[in-house]
């Protein structure tokens, strides 16, 4: 005779409790500063996706080389140049195309470690892209035949009067069939 640990009839008069009460805190307590600052983003966010404000694509300014770099990583730098054929340095200022460098690196060593095969084509996309400094990374390792940035918060404005959706569009404007939804 086989052994059950619920009554059948049971299990259907008892409705399942609630999650909330499976530890989740309905009575949250929160700092003053913690909701100061949860006003001021929401108001920058309701005001940036209002708005909707555009200086145009951002473009930013290109060194053409990278300087002052350590033996390790010029050689790093190097080697992701000869292998993938780039040079990120040409369409972004040196600390962006330092952290595009650092972004393929991880991901060569990654699927490397792990023995994965680089596929190529396919639709790769990116949901929660920030303004998608990385997607010349991106386009550069997976080669894909589309490349999709989305992000909800496009409309957020920097310190410079630029929004992410401008900066998006200056990175991926030499890639093609590229991206970026708000």
């Amino acid at each position: 005779m086989p052994v059950t640990l619920v009554e059948p009839d049971e299990a259907v008069r008892a409705p399942a409790p609630a999650l909330s009460a499976h530890g989740v805190d309905t009575h949250a307590q929160y700092t003053l500063r913690q909701v100061l600052r949860s006003r001021y983003h929401a108001f920058w966010y309701r005001l940036s996706e209002r708005l909707a404000w555009s200086r145009g694509t951002y473009r930013e300014r290109s060194p053409g080389q990278l300087d002052q770099l350590n033996g390790i990583a010029r050689e790093r730098i190097e080697r992701l140049q000869r292998c993938f054929d780039v040079r990120f340095e040409e369409q972004a200022r040196q600390l962006t195309a330092l952290k595009q460098y650092d972004y393929l690196d991880i991901l060569e060593q990654a699927w490397s470690a792990l023995k994965l095969p680089r596929s190529r084509g396919g639709v790769v996309q990116d949901i929660g892209s920030g303004n998608f400094w990385y997607a010349p990374v991106l386009h550069t390792f997976f080669r894909p035949t589309e490349l999709l940035g989305i992000e909800v918060e496009g409309h957020r404005i920097y310190i410079n009067g630029y929004s992410r959706l401008d900066y998006a569009q200056g990175y991926i404007q030499h890639l093609p069939n590229t991206q970026f939804i708000v």
